[in-house]
């Protein structure tokens, strides 16, 4: 009974906080350091800020985050925001059962998945990447979009 535990916490890393120690390029850290410059602007204007918020984005070590100006995010949280942006390529792939449309939802489910879910690891740009490798780019939008992916590729292990 306790591997299953221990399976569970691996699969489910919600005690390991929002962001990892090293950030993924996601909407996540974005939040984050809106929260950092917040802090700052707050010190500045004299704000009341939570003390033992103001290390803990950026230290670098595995657990909880907590913000110092705007909410803490919660696992549901995440969740639902990841749901509500997978859903919307899923109606697409029910109403039209094609290859092509789950190639593209396989696509959008795993970039939904990286940009909005917790705890997540510069690798796991590689959801998304791998299947985009697989489609072929049938006009200059497609092109457009697999330069986008790179971009968040590199950026993804560049840091």
């Amino acid at each position: 009974m306790g591997q299953l535990g221990q399976l569970l916490s691996r699969l489910f890393p919600f005690t390991r906080g929002l962001c990892h120690a090293y950030w993924a390029p996601n909407f996540w850290a974005l939040y984050s350091v809106t929260d950092r410059a917040l802090i700052m602007v707050g010190k500045w204007l004299g704000w009341t800020l939570n003390e033992d918020s103001l290390a803990s984005i950026t230290r670098g070590l595995v657990g909880d985050v907590s913000f110092a100006v705007l909410p803490n995010i919660k696992p549901n949280i995440t969740f639902m925001v990841t749901l509500f942006f997978q859903i919307t390529a899923l109606v697409k792939l029910w109403r039209q059962p094609k290859f092509r449309n789950f190639l593209g939802s396989l696509i959008h489910c795993g970039f939904a998945s990286f940009l909005f879910g917790w705890h997540v690891h510069e690798k796991a740009i590689l959801l998304v990447l791998i299947p985009f490798s697989k489609r072929k780019p049938p006009t200059l939008s497609h092109i457009r979009h697999s330069f986008d992916v790179r971009i968040v590729f590199v950026v993804s292990f560049a840091v």
